[in-house]
């Protein structure tokens, strides 16, 4: 059966085939056949990933200069992520990283649902990626973490 998954403060309606239902959920019988679910973007942990647009190629959209608010790249490094659309401005704690704001967002930068690795194990879940402007990759990058904000 077909997941919906609607998150609060994002834009979009995200589907998977056989996810795990989470938050507020309405099932349609058939001929939809499908789960809508809602859920609070802070019930989703996020999963670390990091780019840097000296790199080039996929750590970037052109001008790779500046993040997609405007700001300069070069003065972000190490406070600046990429965030999902409508979060630009926001500052968000997350665990083991501190504090970051939302400057970015890119074409992946939606709710997710996948297999993933934790200290458990593999998991498969709901998540929301962002990604972290640093050099090099930070010690908690593809993680899934908690955070607020």
């Amino acid at each position: 059966m077909t997941i919906c998954l609607i998150v609060t403060s994002i834009i979009g309606v995200f589907c998977q085939n056989n996810a795990t239902p989470i938050g507020d959920c309405m099932t349609f019988p058939a001929p939809f056949s499908m789960t809508v679910c809602t859920v609070a973007a802070e019930q989703l942990p996020v999963r670390a990933s990091w780019y840097n647009p000296t790199l080039g190629g996929v750590n970037c959209m052109e001008p790779c200069a500046y993040l997609g608010d405007g700001t300069a790249v070069q003065a972000a490094y190490g406070w600046a992520i990429a965030c999902p659309d409508g979060w630009y401005g926001r500052w968000l704690t997350i665990e083991h990283a501190g504090r970051w704001q939302c400057r970015d967002h890119g074409g992946a930068i939606q709710p997710t649902y996948g297999r993933t690795f934790t200290a458990n194990g593999f998991v498969e879940c709901w998540w929301l990626p962002v990604d972290f402007l640093t050099h090099d990759a930070p010690p908690y990058a593809y993680m899934l973490l908690e955070w607020k904000g």
